[in-house]
């Protein structure tokens, strides 16, 4: 009884040890492909790799290179499994501008006229990418609401996006600290030194 006991306890140990292992193992593996993922989607239909503004929501953030907008900075977010990617950036009027990209083959420098229209009747176009590897379409929102859905149908190239999960809040203070200007001489006498003068009376 008592080696039976003894060859169960061994039977039990090495079954405990081997779950352990291909739990562990297993575990690892989920965390290598997640990481791996993760860093596809900051290279995705980019050179330059992003870099995450709010990993748990996907959002990326990168400086725009040449913008008028002192440290100014473009948000987007990668639909791996629909091949499209959504860019968003703030104007000086803190209007939004955003844009979607699809991972699409296409003649460089050409457009297309879809068939979807704007309220005001014009044409909603896709734009083909100068090296033809993808289509483009952009759109302004002048009321500096980014409390909605953007969302479309361009003749089969479907995408959607809902901006009131973005923090854009970055990119409006970068507007604001680009409109510094030199500080005018004041001829009076200063807040803080009226202050120390009431207080030393």
């Amino acid at each position: 009884m008592a080696k039976f006991s003894y060859n169960s306890l061994k039977i039990l140990l090495l079954i405990s040890l081997v779950t352990f292992l291909f739990v562990g193992a297993k575990l690892i593996y989920e965390e290598y492909e997640r990481n791996e993922r993760l860093r596809a989607e900051l290279n995705y239909m980019t050179k330059d790799p992003w870099q995450w503004h709010d990993e748990s929501r996907r959002i990326q953030i990168k400086p725009i290179s040449g913008s008028p907008i002192f440290g100014s900075s473009t948000l987007r977010k990668v639909n791996m499994d629909e091949y499209y990617v959504i860019v968003a950036y703030k104007n000086e009027d803190h209007s939004l501008t955003a844009g979607v990209i699809f991972l699409q083959e296409c003649e460089p420098n050409r457009v297309i006229d879809t068939s979807r229209r704007y309220s005001d009747g014009e044409v909603k176009q896709l734009s083909c990418s100068k090296g033809g590897k993808s289509l483009r379409h952009y759109a302004n929102f002048n009321n500096g609401d980014t409390s909605f859905v953007w969302s479309d149908n361009l003749d089969g190239f479907k995408f959607r996006v809902n901006f009131a999960e973005w923090d854009f809040s970055r990119l409006d203070k970068e507007i604001t600290l680009s409109k510094a200007k030199p500080n005018e001489p004041f001829s009076g006498v200063a807040p803080d030194d009226y202050i120390t003068e009431v207080k030393g009376n």
